[in-house]
């Protein structure tokens, strides 16, 4: 179930398909009367009477409405249950979400034809030679129409755009001009069915909204079409000639009515006719679209600013004067029908009241017999009885037919067949006792709504006593008493019956015979809120369908060559009418827009490229109730709308290599300073169900040399994703940086699981090994502590929060900053120091000058004048060979002492030298 909130954000798309207008009066002869509809073309109901109907049946011509068709642009509207939920289903208009309906986005075009009638157009390639193409005569190359050989994605989309040579004086206009497309193409002679194409052109950027109502657009343009002819010039002035209010006419097939007083072109239509629109979406730019979920908006028509009546509809809004200037609702019996409020009156009076008659029977399909007046198909081959010079068909006890002996023919094995199909009246016959004699069937007794020879008198002489039998005063007091509510009770007023009731509605606006006028009141009619025909006809009458082309033809179809036969989807209780798709989308109740909703994601979930195998088509169809479009809307113009929003599935990937030290860009020079990657994703192979790797790779550029013999791009190189083939170098499954950058358009979506890895770093710096992915929040929770491959290189690496780079977003950058660490080069070994020459011992006699070990200086003979050197504390200075006898010490010596002393003299001047050569020995 959706959550109401996320409703609220869909930002609806576009359907003001102004169903056709229609221009029929009285059996279809009074075309030329109907009101002229304003603006565009709306949809213009016109009610058709039944052929034995009283002439009274009829709106007076003053009684119809002439309604504006409204603009398609967003304002507030609203939902109200479906119909059938019985009393109490109205809501304050406080309390109801509103529908917000886009314009068609400026980068989409809507062009007559299917996808593969203009796909020359699409592709920018339009073969006109017209001089208002602005170019040379050359053909641009297109975007997305390249060979790639290997390539087997939608990254072929992907390629730069291509550039007009500089010779060409002017550049090649965005779209072929308006007045070149062919209208022609828009309508299907064979299957009834119109074609438009709505293409997203080249310059596009971001999500685009497709109004599905300018399909009205291009059934108005293929009928104007034949105003420009000599023939239609001149039916025209005859039609002025002669005041005509509209002149119908046949244009590529189709038959249309234009209105003089206004200018507007606009489709023959009649309730129950069925009119079925062949849908194209395609895409002339380099991005990949998919339906936004939920985007899709079938609703009523914004009525912003439209007049200040102060009454307001069921969707919330005020509407116009021309949809709430009805206030009386004519009463009406069906013929037709098993039952109802009116036909259950009529019953009951002529019952009780009404005189015995005679009537003629029929047999219904099944063989019972009927008051109803009824035909069938009879085959070619069905036996047939000879019965007093004429053949009937026998259906039970009973015969109908009555062919000619032109009409039948014996077999060779005797029977008697009849030799055609025909279309026979079902008059019941029955033989007389002898066997030999036919006569029709009759029957006697009370007359019943449904009988053939039934007249308004008739009904007027029961109803009189019947009625006050019961106490009934007006027609009110009997409605009410109909409709009760479930609890019991009634409503206060009609009024409010049919505001609350949508079976009660249903049930008293439909066609058919009118009823007498009530003794009391003088009249036939019953009092209705102004909103009820604005509420009634987009609830019950307005009918919509989408989907595949099969279904939709086969479920809507019976009836697109206006041939009345009068489909009724809102009767037959599909629940496809306007208010079911608000009620649905707003309220989240199951139904019509969930299934539609579900289709075009289903239809676009591979996304639509500019590939021409992606292009996508279904159809939709419109159908006005006949049951339920009664003569309260005779030559009144209607019109709604509906939208979907394309979205962009794919993002840009902006990677820049970086030193991890220093942050400075890697890679400004060229050839080993770049830096070579890996990017990959997995994919299903639709027919095998195999997955595949897809590798991203880059084409080059291709150019071609003109007559002066200067080169010029043909196609510009792009990025595409080719499956992986273990026989081919691995290096191929690489793209690489420039300038140390890796810019990536096009080619990634938003959903998909992509993996990246350093194939190769740049001179100087280690290779990263880990595998990174690049994928939503959720996808990356299922893959955090998996492990993952590179198929090319067998390398493996855990998926941690760390590898996690984000996630590409459609119509947004993904921008990664790759960072590597240079290479640590070791210091080499050093060579080692040669010992230095020996010092020879010094002297003892002689000082060591601390400044000059290896040569000391001769000691003064002096001593007085011979300083200490502090700065070398371990090579004091020698003391005088002759001390002074104060200094020395004052006791006896003996001689082995002084020879003691002598030795102790020698070995400390051996260890001064030996120290004073190892602190000077690095200096060699």
């Amino acid at each position: 179930m959706r959550k109401k909130s996320k409703k609220k954000q869909i930002v609806a798309m576009t359907l003001a398909l102004s169903v056709l207008s229609s221009s029929v009066g009285m059996c279809g002869a009074s075309a030329a009367e109907a009101l002229p509809d304003t603006d565009d073309s709306g949809l213009q109901v016109t009610v058709v009477p039944l052929a034995d109907s009283n002439a009274d049946t009829d709106t007076p011509a003053d009684d119809t409405k002439t309604e504006k068709q409204p603009v398609a642009s967003t304002g507030d509207n609203t939902d109200q249950p479906t119909d059938g939920e019985g009393d109490g289903d109205n809501t304050s208009s406080d309390d109801k979400p509103t529908i917000e309906r886009p314009e068609q986005s400026e980068t989409v075009e809507t062009l007559p034809g299917t996808a593969e009638d203009n796909k020359d157009h699409i592709k920018g390639e339009d073969k006109d030679d017209t001089e208002d193409k602005g170019d040379s005569g050359e053909e641009t190359p297109g975007t997305g129409d390249t060979d790639t050989g290997d390539t087997e994605e939608k990254g072929e989309e992907g390629s730069g755009s291509e550039e007009t040579p500089e010779e060409k004086p002017e550049e090649k206009p965005e779209e072929k001009p308006e007045e070149d497309l062919d209208y022609s193409v828009a309508y299907d002679q064979d299957t009834g069915h119109f074609k438009i194409t709505f293409n997203i052109k080249a310059d596009a950027e971001g999500d685009q909204t497709i109004e599905l109502s300018k399909v009205q657009e291009v059934v108005r343009k293929n009928g104007e079409s034949y105003l420009d002819t000599d023939e239609g010039k001149q039916e025209l002035a005859i039609a002025q000639m002669w005041g005509d209010k509209t002149m119908t006419y046949t244009c590529n097939g189709v038959k249309y009515v234009y209105t003089l007083a206004t200018g507007t072109v606009s489709l023959y239509q009649e309730p129950g006719c069925t009119t079925i629109f062949d849908i194209s979406l395609s895409n002339g730019s380099k991005h990949t679209y998919v339906y936004k979920d939920n985007s899709l908006t079938v609703a009523t028509p914004d009525q912003t600013g439209k007049g200040n009546t102060g009454i307001e509809g069921f969707d919330g809004q005020e509407l116009p004067k021309e949809y709430a200037g009805n206030t009386n609702l004519e009463l009406k019996y069906d013929k037709n029908a098993a039952s109802g409020c009116m036909e259950d009156l009529v019953d009951a009076a002529l019952a009780k009241y009404g005189e015995v008659q005679h009537q003629n029977q029929f047999l219904d399909s099944e063989g019972n017999l009927t008051t109803k007046i009824t035909k069938t198909n009879v085959p070619a081959g069905t036996e047939v009885e000879l019965i007093n010079g004429k053949y009937y068909v026998k259906s039970g006890d009973h015969y109908y037919g009555e062919f000619k002996p032109s009409e039948v023919q014996t077999t060779k094995d005797g029977k008697t067949v009849l030799i055609n199909d025909k279309n026979a009246s079902t008059l019941a016959f029955k033989k007389t006792k002898n066997g030999k004699k036919v006569e029709k069937d009759y029957y006697v007794g009370p007359f019943t709504h449904s009988s053939s020879a039934l007249s308004t008198q008739d009904i007027q002489k029961a109803l009189k006593p019947y009625m006050a039998e019961k106490d009934y005063k007006t027609y009110d007091d009997y409605i009410l008493d109909y409709y009760k509510k479930p609890d019991g009770s009634k409503y206060d007023s009609v009024s409010e019956l049919l505001k609350n009731d949508s079976n009660a509605l249903r049930d008293l606006n439909h066609s058919g015979w009118s009823m007498p006028d009530n003794p009391s009141t003088g009249n036939n009619t019953v009092k209705m809120d102004p909103s009820t025909l604005y509420d009634n006809f987009y609830k019950n009458v307005l009918s919509f369908k989408v989907g595949n082309q099969d279904t939709v033809d086969s479920e809507a179809g019976g009836n697109v060559d206006h041939n009345h036969s009068h489909g009724q989807w809102a009767a037959d209780g599909t629940q496809e009418t306007i208010g079911d798709y608000m009620a649905d989308k707003l309220n989240e109740t199951p139904g019509a827009w969930d299934k539609a909703n579900a289709y075009f994601n289903t239809l676009l979930a591979s996304g639509l490229t500019s590939e021409e195998a992606t292009w996508a088509a279904f159809a939709m169809a419109t159908n006005i109730d006949f049951q339920n479009a009664g003569n309260d809307y005779q030559n009144t113009a209607w019109n709604w709308y509906a939208s979907m929003v394309l979205h962009q599935a794919d993002g840009t990937l902006d990677l820049t290599k970086t030193d991890k030290k220093t942050g400075e860009i890697i890679g400004d020079d060229e050839g080993e300073g770049q830096t070579s990657f890996y990017l990959w994703k997995y994919e299903t192979d639709k027919e095998t169900g195999k997955k595949d790797t897809m590798y991203c790779t880059y084409v080059e550029p291709t150019y071609t040399t003109n007559k002066d013999g200067e080169q010029v791009l043909e196609k510009d190189g792009f990025y595409c994703w080719v499956k992986y083939d273990p026989t081919k170098d691995k290096l191929t499954y690489t793209v690489t940086t420039t300038n140390g950058k890796l810019n990536i358009d096009y080619a990634l979506l938003e959903n998909v699981v992509y993996y990246l890895q350093e194939a190769i770093a740049p001179d100087g710096y280690d290779v990263d090994p880990e595998i990174y992915v690049i994928c939503d929040e959720e996808s990356y929770k299922e893959l955090e502590g998996t492990e993952v491959t590179n198929p090319a290189t067998g390398a493996t690496s855990k998926v941690t929060e760390s590898s996690w780079l984000g996630s590409i977003l459609g119509g947004k950058t993904l921008s990664i900053n790759f960072m590597n660490t240079a290479t640590v080069v070791p210091d080499p070994d050093p060579e080692p120091t040669p010992d230095p020459d020996p010092v020879p011992p010094v002297d003892p006699d002689i000082p060591v000058d601390p400044a000059n070990p290896d040569n000391p200086s001769v000691q003064d003979a002096d001593p007085d004048e011979t300083p200490v050197t502090p700065e070398n504390p371990q090579n004091p200075a020698v003391q005088d060979a002759a001390p002074d006898a104060a200094a020395l010490p004052q006791t006896g010596t003996t001689s082995w002492m002084a020879g003691v002393l002598a030795s102790l003299g020698s070995l400390l001047l051996a260890c001064g030298w030996f120290f004073t050569r190892k602190q000077v020995s690095p200096k060699h």
